[in-house]
């Protein structure tokens, strides 16, 4: 099974993790947790997904959750190499 990636009409799903973590960031949630909470919306948003479409299997399951991960872990590092891509070598990097 191969679970697609685009989802809701054709957003790719890293884009929407990527727009959903900094939305909630600006209404409160704490930029320290914003990695955590992006890896759990592609875990969540994948299981999601893969119980929508009709597949209840273990194994498919587990790839959704894989997936999820892996959706999460992008949608972060695609942030951070955005927001840190304009600096200067010397300037001080801020890590949290």
């Amino acid at each position: 099974m191969m679970t697609d990636i685009e989802v809701f009409g054709g957003v790719s799903a890293v884009g929407f993790i990527v727009a959903v973590t900094a939305a909630t960031t600006q209404f409160g949630l704490s930029r320290r947790y914003a990695p955590a909470y992006a890896v759990l919306i592609g875990i969540v948003l994948l299981v999601t997904y893969t119980l929508v479409d009709g597949k209840m299997a273990m194994p498919d399951v587990a790839e959704a959750v894989v997936l999820g991960i892996w959706l999460g872990l992008t949608a972060v590092g695609s942030h951070s190499l955005v927001t840190h891509s304009g600096r200067r070598p010397d300037a001080p990097v801020d890590m949290v």
